[in-house]
């Protein structure tokens, strides 16, 4: 049990890492004036609207569970 705990949260802290190396990418100065820019963007926004869409899921999903206790 502790270990799938600890699991969840290395996923977790992996999937908030990934927006935070986007916006990383953007300090270097290539990136900001290429093509590449609006794809990271584009990719940005749909891993913020995943993550929302999960931990709205995972609430539902842990409130059931406390109603059948």
């Amino acid at each position: 049990m502790l270990r799938l705990k600890a699991i969840r949260l290395m996923k977790r802290n992996v999937v908030w890492f990934i927006p935070v190396l986007i916006l990383g990418t953007g300090a270097f100065p290539g990136i900001l004036d290429s093509g590449w820019w609006n794809a990271l963007g584009i990719i940005l926004f749909l891993i913020i609207i995943f993550m929302c869409g999960w931990d709205w899921f995972q609430a539902v999903q842990e409130q059931r569970e406390r109603e059948q206790m």
